[in-house]
């Protein structure tokens, strides 16, 4: 395996291992803010807002997954763009 193949391998994984658990606790982070913020609606309030937000929360997780792994992707071929051409005038080239 030529060592240009082995730094893209190395980067592409580094990048997404990296990108990926930072994904990962932002998304975790923005759920558990909107699941505190819906048992405070439920616990202050008896009305049917706070039944409505709990119920539409699900369907905005599943949409945030997706706006998640979006991100995560374009970050990391953005990433593995630029560090490839970082490898290559570094250390492929001289």
């Amino acid at each position: 395996m030529k060592l240009r193949t082995k730094l893209l391998i190395a980067t592409t994984a580094t990048a997404m291992t990296v990108l990926g658990i930072s994904e990962w606790f932002g998304y975790q982070h923005t759920i558990g803010f909107l699941e505190g913020h819906a048992a405070l609606m439920e616990h202050s309030s008896g009305t049917g807002g706070a039944v409505a937000f709990r119920r539409n929360l699900e369907a905005f997780a599943s949409r945030l997954v997706a706006l998640h792994v979006l991100h995560a992707a374009a970050q990391v071929a953005a990433l593995v763009l630029v560090l490839s051409l970082f490898w290559s005038r570094l250390v492929l080239k001289p």
